[in-house]
């Protein structure tokens, strides 16, 4: 990965990380969130959630699946 600048209307999605599209905004928006994705591979997206959040010192992280706690 090489940074690039681009105009906030030019970024090209298509060329980066699919979850980019997604989360990008929100953050160029100037909005706290938090969010998950899950992905098959590095290149298919099979859920994600994103939340806006006010307060972070009251939110809740969930726990992920346990098989991504212990590795295997």
């Amino acid at each position: 990965m090489r940074p690039r600048w681009y105009n906030l209307n030019d970024i090209p999605f298509d060329n980066m990380w699919p979850d980019d599209m997604f989360w990008f905004p929100w953050m160029l928006g100037g909005e706290q969130f938090y969010g998950y994705f899950t992905f098959r591979g590095l290149d298919t997206i099979v859920s994600h959630q994103l939340t806006a959040v006010s307060d972070f010192s009251s939110l809740t992280v969930p726990q992920g699946p346990s098989y991504l706690a212990d590795g295997s």
